[in-house]
């Protein structure tokens, strides 16, 4: 008697783990559009500027097709990462992506800019996705659900968080001929010949971002002065090869 019982039960319990396992995998595959924002990155370049980049991890059961990424620091400033209006991205069901910034090469406040990235305590992602729902990866956790279905459909509770104003910072994306160039780059150089066209990015400091030939360095004390660096590139090259150098920075003593 006592075993038959104990079985019903132990059957009933499974039932019941059953049932929930099938909702919970319904509301992940269909209902749930849960991200989470993995990691943040930056790269700097001296040559094209700074990358900023988030890893984002699918954690439903259903394909997530985003149509934009922004970049939230400590809940307080935005910064455009990506936007993909003609060509959403597709993050497959418990995958990660990563989004990466096209270079920067300045903002309206460089200083200030770089300053609240470095000391920025918390990065988190702010998604919008095809469908156009937003997502913030930093309150997309089960309490924080249940408060905004209180405040949205019960009307309950007032999330003063809401009433934030948080600060778009603007970036800069200086290119010319589709090359990112950063302040630091002193010329563009570009070379022809009759086989191809290569274009050469020249620090302030005579680096060069590729080498040719010869040529992979110019000095410091010649690079300072444009018809000097263009002899010396000169002497370097063929006869049948041509270039273009375009001076991007001026001397300070020039301005």
């Amino acid at each position: 008697m006592l075993l038959s019982i104990i079985k019903e039960w132990v059957s009933f319990g499974a039932d019941i783990c059953i049932f929930i396992i099938t909702i919970y995998t319904f509301y992940l595959t269909f209902l749930a559009k849960k991200i989470r924002c993995v990691s943040f990155g930056m790269e700097l370049s001296a040559f094209e500027g700074t990358k900023l980049s988030v890893v984002l991890e699918n954690r439903c059961l259903a394909s997530i097709a985003i149509k934009s990424v922004d970049l939230l620091i400590d809940d307080k400033y935005i910064i455009n990462l990506k936007r993909y209006n003609k060509n959403p991205i597709t993050i497959e069901p418990l995958k990660t992506y990563k989004v990466t910034t096209d270079a920067i090469t300045d903002s309206v406040n460089p200083d200030e800019y770089m300053l609240k990235i470095i000391s920025g305590k918390s990065f988190e992602a702010i998604v919008r996705l095809y469908t156009g729902e937003t997502i913030e990866t930093s309150k997309n956790n089960f309490f924080r659900r249940i408060f905004i279905y209180l405040k949205q459909k019960l009307n309950l509770i007032k999330d003063k968080s809401q009433n934030k104003k948080r600060e778009e910072i603007k970036l800069v994306r200086k290119q010319i001929d589709g090359i990112f160039i950063s302040n630091f780059i002193k010329y563009m150089l570009t070379i022809n010949n009759r086989k191809r066209r290569k274009i050469i990015l020249v620090l302030d400091t005579g680096k060069c971002s590729k080498s040719y030939n010869n040529l992979k360095n110019i000095p410091s004390d010649i690079v300072k002065d444009y018809n000097k660096t263009k002899e010396y590139i000169q002497s370097l090259l063929n006869n049948d090869e041509k270039f273009e150098l375009i001076e991007l920075k001026k001397n300070k003593e020039e301005k």
